[in-house]
């Protein structure tokens, strides 16, 4: 007994191409350490998994979807993803066949009538968990891999879908020869015929592989007794409890009766042999020629139009492109999906805007507004880069699914960050278009096409380079309270030193280098170059001294704003800017 539990003692045997292998045990456990180990993920038996603070028992309630998106287009971009030119002649082939797929693989598992229905979550109303957790079935099975573990995953549906779930595994098997490892618990006789191999375990050892068919009469033989009517996978776990089993007369002294004792009595049985010399016909010959055959393959579907693009190592089967594309699709339905929200942030941009523009009402082209058309000029870049402060949230909100889906080689994150790149330009494009022109007309800014124009792109540059920044730093930070802590401090200081509450030349020398990477401040500089650079504003008092009903002669008063010169009554813009904010007319 001294070697009971040495590595060999707890040695399986293997699977093949185009086999259905269900897997029982005993305990809620067995089956998430058996797949653990078969994908090479387990690592230690000591410790726990956490996802921030929420041990892996409790996530496995989040189900990882786009709360957005409805179930047809969650399964439509999975099998977008897996969509190579290699499988189709054409584009429209591809979307046939893609739109063929998804329909066939909500039908299968019941969803169809909700095709159309959002995902949703605890907050967003949509479908149900059972259906949720469906979507999450449909989801992984659009990826088409060769080896498919499936952990308890007919555990919340009905016993028609989980059948339906089964007999769509038995058809990749034989039609496609992927190889299908499943963990059921409570597998009915219907579910259980279709698998074409039974594994037990118990206690972590293999006390049975091989046929489903002979499982039932191994154990028989044996001396159990399987009740009439029982299911065969019930009666299988039942054998080693003592509780539960049952034991022929006669028996009751030759049945093994611990785990150890169901291993070696397993080890010396003719379904031991047969298995290992099902192994043993598998040449090392047949074997190179499967793993030639499945590279070139592989090679075929990365192979891009630019044979210097091909990444024949990657896991990805469509180019980064395409990622980008299926990513930006997916973005815009996501957007459209949440499109009162939308309607809200545009809703707030008009209020935004007449408030605020009454603020700085119709400022004139004289020196008393000389230093309140700064302020106007800036308060947009200020009041748009507050609002993406809200980019830091959303980026952790996301994250779990971008993981998944890099998991499951649907994307690179990267493809993900451009595709809200290019989804960021329109949404915002719209919210400051409104904002803009009901701004820059009541603030009374110089009517001209040019400089509005000039304006408008230079503020939706600045708002998209905040919207990215703020991003980046969620993506950068494992944890929401520091991104936070960042994005407040980042914000504070690019406006604090963004030129117009402290110029440039006022800034102390420690920290001047925060001007020269502050996007802020580059787009102040270039509104206030557009709008008062070709200016020309007449100097009124109390700028204009000395003031008074006795001081009538212009030749004893002089203009006090910087910029102006010497006895003259007006004042030009570009010398003001030069003077007060080293701003020119060659930074636009």
């Amino acid at each position: 007994m001294s070697n009971m539990h040495d590595s060999t003692s707890k040695r399986l045997t293997v699977t093949f191409r185009g086999v259905d292998i269900v897997v029982h045990g005993l305990g809620e456990d067995f089956g998430s350490t058996f797949i653990s180990n078969s994908r090479e993920e387990f690592h230690a038996v000591n410790g726990d998994v956490r996802y921030g603070d929420i041990d892996a028992k409790h996530a496995k309630r989040f189900r990882q979807h786009m709360v957005m998106n409805t179930e047809a287009e969650t399964i439509d971009f999975a099998a977008s993803t897996k969509a190579t030119k290699a499988k189709f002649q054409t584009s429209e082939m591809a979307t046939t066949s893609i739109d063929k797929g998804v329909k066939s693989t909500l039908e299968t598992l019941g969803i169809a009538h909700t095709s159309d229905t959002v995902v949703g979550n605890e907050f967003i109303r949509g479908v149900s968990g059972g259906e949720r957790k469906r979507v999450s079935i449909a989801e992984v099975m659009e990826t088409g891999a060769p080896l498919q573990c499936w952990e308890n995953t007919t555990r919340g549906l009905d016993a028609s879908n989980a059948l339906d779930f089964v007999k769509a595994l038995r058809r990749a098997a034989n039609e496609q020869q992927k190889s299908i490892v499943a963990t059921l618990y409570q597998a009915g006789n219907s579910i259980y015929s279709h698998f074409d191999k039974v594994l037990l375990l118990a206690e972590g050892r293999q006390i049975y592989y091989g046929s489903t068919r002979d499982a039932r009469k191994y154990f028989e033989d044996m001396g159990f007794l399987s009740p009439p009517g029982a299911n065969t996978a019930d009666f299988l776990t039942s054998v080693v409890v003592e509780t539960e089993r049952l034991v022929r007369s006669g028996f009751e002294d030759s049945v093994p009766r611990s785990a150890p004792e169901f291993e070696t009595r397993y080890r010396n049985s003719a379904m031991y042999r047969e298995m290992m010399e099902d192994i043993d016909l598998v040449s090392k010959e047949s074997l190179s020629e499967e793993i030639r055959t499945l590279n070139s393959v592989c090679r075929l579907e990365k192979t891009r139009t630019i044979e210097a693009l091909s990444r024949y190592s990657s896991p990805y089967h469509v180019s980064f492109l395409r990622q980008v594309g299926a990513c930006t699709k997916r973005q815009f339905r996501i957007i459209w999906g949440d499109r009162w929200s939308n309607c809200l942030q545009i809703a707030s941009s008009f209020c935004f805007a007449l408030v605020t523009g009454s603020l700085f009402y119709n400022l004139s082209d004289t020196s008393d507004s000389i230093f309140m058309k700064p302020g106007a000029l800036f308060y947009p870049i200020l009041l748009f880069a507050m609002n993406k402060l809200s980019e830091t949230t959303v980026s952790f909100t996301g994250r779990p699914i971008i993981a998944r889906h890099k998991r499951l080689a649907f994307h690179q994150p990267a493809a993900h960050a451009m595709a809200c790149v290019i989804t960021d330009i329109p949404l915002v494009v719209a919210l400051f278009t409104l904002f803009h022109i009901i701004f820059y007309f009541m603030v009374g800014l110089q009517h001209e096409a040019g400089k509005f124009f000039t304006n408008w792109l230079i503020y939706v540059l600045a708002t998209l380079c905040f919207t990215s920044l703020f991003r980046m730093i969620g993506a950068c930070c494992r944890h929401f309270g520091f991104a936070s802590q960042i994005s407040g401090w980042v914000i504070m200081a690019m406006m604090v030193y963004g030129g117009y509450l402290i110029p440039i030349a006022s800034i102390h020398p420690w920290f001047r280098w925060i001007w020269y990477i502050n996007p802020a401040a580059y787009a102040f500089n270039a509104v206030l170059a557009s709008e008062m650079g070709t200016m020309t504003l007449t100097c009124v008092e109390p700028q204009y001294v000395p003031f008074g009903s006795t001081y009538n002669e212009s030749a004893f008063r002089s203009c006090t704003v910087a910029g102006s010169a010497p006895a003259l009554q007006l004042i030009d813009g570009e010398s003001f800017l030069q003077v007060q904010y080293r701003a020119t007319v060659s930074e636009i």
